[in-house]
């Protein structure tokens, strides 16, 4: 019996057309000496969300894995979603959209439907989205039904134009909870057209044994330079016990630009400044960039600068940004330099509180 029903899970199609919550009991029955209960569950493109049929508590561990491509208009795409799209970037999602537009994303709640376009209150680390992408475990906030679904126009219900689908694999986890570290040191700047940029990234389990740890390219390989524009880079990470972690670095190909190409701060008490992160502007032309001004704006304030009126080339120089909220709630803001080149500029991200 419990053969045939694994077989069911593994190999049958029938297995995929059942109801979410008969696909946990079938795969419970299947397997009741496992790590934990695991299900598949197809998520399409249309609609925004889909209910895995699993009901979580508080406190209790996920490990979700995704493999498959969908389309938002662009694409097609993987789970990790395309850091190439910008449009949209002032709404309340612009962290996630900056990021992984189209990536997989996680909710835990009633009904993840609950935010409005263009409300800056509502924002994923105040509310509790999860971002996904092809793997992750994470620990469950606060008790309800687990959501998937595609990072696209943030909660807007407008999905006529996505097809395809993803295949996400979810084991509620019973043993070992931690999942792999990720360090990315490299690419994570901005680099000229065709640099070559050798790769550097860990994948560390203080608990556990590391069984897979992969990018785009091995360690050690060239990061791809070969067109202008943003890149994304992402490493996935697995445990002996199977649980993931997934990682994105995004870099930039250009003349010159800022890195990192966003930065999100903690949340901070109104009226004060928070601890200042660093940006650098980096000049990968064979001439000085020379600079005309540097602001921010938003709810941001810049702290101290090393960039002087130009800067020589092949050299970068630091700025340091802070948030100082003077309202409650999400802010979005950028930090923008003004040079030869025109403008160059990344998002912020903070919460007032």
């Amino acid at each position: 019996m419990r053969l045939s029903q694994f077989n069911l899970i593994q190999h049958s199609t029938l297995f995929s057309r059942l109801p979410s919550l008969l696909r946990a009991l079938v795969v419970l029955l299947a397997a009741p000496g496992a790590v934990g209960q695991t299900i598949h569950v197809t998520v399409p493109a249309n609609p925004l969300w889909t209910d895995t049929g699993i009901v979580l508590t508080a406190g209790q561990t996920v490990t979700v894995s995704a493999s498959g491509t969908w389309n938002y208009a662009f694409g097609p795409i993987g789970p990790d979603g395309d850091p190439n799209y910008f449009a949209g970037v002032g709404d309340e999602f612009g962290f996630f959209d900056i990021v992984d537009h189209g990536r997989l994303l996680g909710f835990i709640g009633a009904d993840p439907l609950q935010g409005e376009w263009g409300n800056g209150t509502f924002f994923p680390q105040v509310t509790g989205y999860i971002s996904v992408g092809s793997g992750q475990t994470f620990r469950a906030r606060s008790a309800g039904k687990l959501w998937l679904g595609i990072n696209d126009g943030a909660v807007s219900k407008g999905v006529s134009d996505n097809s395809g689908q993803m295949v996400a694999i979810i084991t509620l986890v019973t043993g070992d909870v931690t999942a792999p570290i990720i360090k990315i040191k490299s690419p994570v700047s901005v680099y000229a057209l065709n640099q070559k940029i050798a790769t550097s990234y860990t994948c560390t389990d203080r608990n556990d044994m590391v069984v897979s740890c992969a990018g785009p390219v091995a360690n050690g390989g060239n990061a791809d330079t070969s067109t202008l524009g943003p890149h994304a880079f992402t490493v996935v990470a697995k445990d002996s016990h199977g649980n993931f972690s997934s990682k994105t670095a995004v870099y930039t190909v250009a003349p010159a630009g800022l890195a990192p190409t966003s930065l999100v701060f903690k949340p901070q008490a109104l009226g004060t400044t928070s601890v200042p992160r660093k940006v650098r502007l980096v000049n990968q032309q064979d001439v000085p960039l020379n600079i005309s001004g540097i602001g921010t704006g938003g709810g941001f304030v810049e702290t101290a600068t090393t960039c002087g009126s130009a800067l020589p080339a092949h050299k970068s120089c630091t700025i340091s940004v802070s948030s100082k909220p003077g309202r409650t709630g999400s802010q979005i803001g950028s930090l923008h330099a003004s040079d030869d080149l025109g403008t160059q500029s990344i998002i912020l991200v903070g919460v007032g509180k």
